[in-house]
């Protein structure tokens, strides 16, 4: 399965479809295990790489199930959700289009705010340090510099995560600070706050994902 992957990818990467980054790199496809995703510029050059993959799959005989199929349009808002009809065969159903999917634990909607991905960084980020503060309670004593790099091994990890990606502005959802634990000078405080600044890609893109 592995080799015949390799090939369709680079079928796919070789057709001259995609998304430009930085007008140089032209990315048609994201391949993670048995998962892969479809951009394109244009809602017709995506119908392409659809054929593409499904005359691959008929070929060495691989089944794609169209329920779990779909179509994100990425674009600015307040633009419309595109019109077009996209199948995986012909005569086959249309494929659904959704306003967002998880792709490798980040949440990805249809105008890229990425704001349910904060929301469930926040909630797990905070979990993590509240089983930090208990331990901090628990011990009765604890220097800053052994619960920062605990910070940094625990909790960081889990709201940093894929940051790379939204972390080009600031979330209400991190933008918090909550109580390490009492300290005989008073209150030691942790935030959740990034200041990473990144470059996100062309927003007017549509993606598939099988």
């Amino acid at each position: 399965m592995v080799s015949f992957s390799l090939y369709l990818l680079k079928e796919l990467n070789s057709c001259g479809i995609g998304v430009k980054i930085n007008s140089e790199l032209l990315v048609s496809v994201l391949a993670f295990a048995d998962d892969i995703v479809l951009l394109a510029e244009t809602p017709e050059d995506l119908q392409k790489l659809i054929s593409i993959v499904h005359k691959w799959s008929s070929k060495w005989r691989f089944i794609i199930n169209p329920e779990k199929s779909q179509i994100v349009h990425y674009r600015n808002a307040p633009k419309g959700r595109t019109t077009f009809k996209f199948i995986l065969h012909e005569n086959g159903p249309n494929l659904q289009i959704v306003d967002s999917y998880k792709y490798l634990g980040v949440y990805l909607d249809e105008f890229l705010t990425f704001s349910h991905t904060t929301e469930v960084l926040a909630t797990a980020g905070g979990r993590a340090l509240g089983s930090m503060i208990n331990k901090f309670r628990s011990l009765n004593d604890m220097g800053h510099s052994t619960y920062s790099k605990l910070y940094e091994s625990l909790v960081a990890p889990v709201t940093d995560y894929g940051s790379a990606i939204w972390g080009y502005k600031g979330y209400k959802e991190l933008d918090k600070e909550k109580p390490m634990g009492r300290k005989r000078n008073g209150v030691l405080k942790i935030g959740f706050t990034l200041k990473n600044k990144v470059r996100i890609w062309d927003r007017k893109i549509l993606a598939i994902r099988t």
